[in-house]
């Protein structure tokens, strides 16, 4: 009997070790779980920031793209004449200055472009360009739409 009574105590003494060391990995992965929904916390809040910063940029170039494609308003024209064809040189152009672009030769204004704005031609007459294309970052795009400059406005490159 005295040796089961030790061999229970030396048992309960082991045991107690095992419980202790348990309850030791268990704090350890809590404090873990807790550093990493810290990082994690911040990580997020850093890419929240981040998202902010994009949609302000995002809305600052809309609007600044709104206002330059704003339609101003028609500018009186008394007579519309059709507008004599001249050859059909195919040409890449320049503006001079900032300028209207119409829906056609003497027609209603579709957009305001910027001075330095390149295009490409294929008709003009006396006082107006047909655009058949234009440059966005250096790549040609086809005009999907009938665009007209005033060839005041535009150079030939």
């Amino acid at each position: 009997m005295k040796i089961f009574f030790i061999m229970s105590v030396m048992y309960l003494a082991l045991s107690a070790n095992d419980v202790q060391r348990l309850y030791e990995i268990v704090s350890d992965v809590n404090n873990v779980q807790t550093d990493n929904t810290e990082a994690l916390e911040q990580k997020v809040k850093r890419l929240e920031k981040k998202v902010r910063e994009l949609t302000l940029a995002l809305k600052q170039k809309e609007a600044k793209a709104h206002i330059k494609q704003k339609t101003p308003m028609k500018p009186k024209v008394s007579v519309k004449t059709k507008p004599k064809k001249k050859s059909s040189q195919i040409g890449t152009y320049r503006l001079l200055r900032d300028a209207y672009v119409y829906n056609e030769a003497d027609g209603e204004i579709l957009y305001t472009w910027e001075k330095g704005r390149s295009f490409t031609s294929s008709k003009h007459t006396d006082r107006m360009i047909k655009v058949t294309g234009y440059f966005v970052n250096r790549i040609w795009r086809k005009a999907e739409k009938d665009m007209w400059v005033k060839s005041e406005n535009a150079f030939r490159r």
